[in-house]
């Protein structure tokens, strides 16, 4: 943290990521805590702190570790389960309202810590989100790859599923938390849980053989494997969107339009006077709303658009179209 101890930590690490935290006692950490902290009072502190019960697909409410001065944040593997009930599961998907609920309930329990909380969508111990998409309905972390599953899925997703994966990201960028990105998953790749989500990285100045074996010799379509650049430009825009706006990291959130018979969902996020408001259609078609709706909830004339620098004029009689899985994320006038 201090490499050469003249006292300045610039020169050091920045913080520490501690695996399997919850097997070490409480009092170690605030010893821990309070060590780091001499040395860097900005380090920042965050616990893999996962699986309460396994078996029971019962994730930590990981308050005590960081209301207990210990950790700043933990590897918030609740939040990818959360938004997979919403917008993948697809034998028992959760509707915007239990969705809101699971979100609101996870910000009470973590208070103001949930802004630096590692909000994240997969990691070297997962499966891939693509492959998530792909596999909707197995339990996130439960036996999610060939070798434990023969009928899992072992394709890359197709362009409907990607605009799945391109949503996932969205409100992972659009919401309160520090997003994280496990690399690749920018880069289009996908594969399951151990050993699969640790393929070599794709770079897009290599060419790779395509993939066109399967372990158990079943049949399975040829896929080729390339840096998927219109993914990749999708992770560059949200991360734009989201660096140009503060109110994106350091706003409040209110979700104040639901439709969970048309599966939207709305949100506006706020931060000294600045506001944006977030619509989502999480269906695979396109969605009609009352631009009326809209004027009337936001007291506005127009919204822009960040993601496509549309204007919407909201004073007009026309409907607001959404695109399959599409989000707006807008600017308020």
């Amino acid at each position: 943290m201090d490499p050469n101890g003249d006292g300045n930590p610039e020169d050091g690490i920045d913080g520490w990521r501690l695996d399997v935290a919850e097997m070490i006692n409480h009092k170690f950490w605030q010893d821990f805590r309070k060590f780091v902290r001499e040395i860097n009072p900005e380090a920042y502190i965050v616990g893999e702190v996962w699986w309460e019960d396994w078996e029971k697909n019962k994730m930590f409410d990981a308050s005590p570790w960081i209301k207990g001065d210990e950790f700043d944040a933990v590897m918030n593997y609740r939040f990818m389960n959360i938004n997979k009930k919403f917008v993948l599961n697809k034998k028992s998907p959760d509707d915007a309202n239990a969705y809101i609920d699971s979100i609101t309930t996870m910000m009470k329990q973590y208070d103001k810590n949930y802004f630096v909380m590692m909000n994240m969508l997969g990691s070297h111990d997962t499966e891939r989100l693509a492959s998530v998409v792909v596999n909707p309905d197995y339990e996130y972390d439960h036996r999610a790859n060939a070798r434990d599953s023969k009928d899992y899925d072992i394709r890359k997703p197709n362009d409907a599923e990607r605009l799945k994966q391109k949503l996932m990201v969205a409100l992972q960028f659009t919401q309160p938390g520090a997003p994280i990105i496990y690399n690749g998953d920018e880069a289009g790749m996908w594969g399951g849980d151990d050993p699969d989500e640790r393929k070599p990285n794709l770079w897009p100045e290599f060419k790779y053989d395509s993939e066109t074996a399967h372990p158990y010799g079943k049949s399975r379509p040829i896929d080729e494997v390339k840096f998927d650049k219109n993914l990749f430009n999708w992770y560059q825009k949200i991360i734009s969107i989201r660096n140009k706006n503060t109110v994106l990291s350091l706003g409040n959130i209110v979700f104040n339009y639901v439709d969970n018979q048309n599966k939207i969902l709305g949100y506006t996020r706020e931060y000294k006077g600045e506001k944006i408001f977030v619509l989502v259609n999480n269906n695979n078609e396109n969605k009609p709303i009352q631009s009326e709706k809209i004027q009337n909830l936001l007291s506005a004339k127009s919204i822009t658009d960040l993601v496509s620098g549309k204007k919407i004029n909201l004073l007009s009689k026309n409907e607001l179209i959404l695109n399959p899985y599409q989000i707006l994320i807008c600017t308020i006038k």
